[in-house]
């Protein structure tokens, strides 16, 4: 995966100066020497990106509030999960088609998703 931004290159560089090679590297840090990482042209990257922090709270209150889930059941699901969830319950997609743009709500990845939650509650209700 190719750095987003200069900000992101440059901590590589300098993690990367700092070892000195992969051999004195922590393992969490062993990312850096991927070659997939540095190539990318520095002038064409963004200075930096915003970050986007999930806040988790804020989700299960939302949802508890909106769907069929309990706070109990939602603070057992991953990350991901709430997030899909809410994205599947909140959002439109817009779709281009030969006959233009529409708006549409994936009713079938919802309900694939609600019957992937329902069955993650049935097992660890168990």
């Amino acid at each position: 995966m190719p750095a987003k931004s200069q900000q992101q290159l440059k901590m590589i560089y300098a993690r990367r100066n700092r070892y000195k090679s992969e051999d004195k590297t922590p393992k969490k840090w062993k990312w850096i020497w991927d070659e997939d990482w540095t190539d990318v042209s520095f002038k064409e990257l963004p200075e930096k990106i915003e970050e986007y922090k999930f806040n988790r709270q804020v989700y299960i209150e939302l949802l508890s509030e909106e769907s069929e889930f309990t706070k109990e059941e939602l603070k057992r699901m991953s990350d991901r999960e709430i997030k899909d969830l809410y994205d599947a319950l909140y959002l439109e997609t817009t779709i281009d088609d030969e006959e233009g743009i529409e708006d549409f709500n994936d009713d079938l990845y919802t309900e694939n998703l609600i019957t992937k939650f329902d069955r993650f509650i049935n097992e660890t209700k168990k």
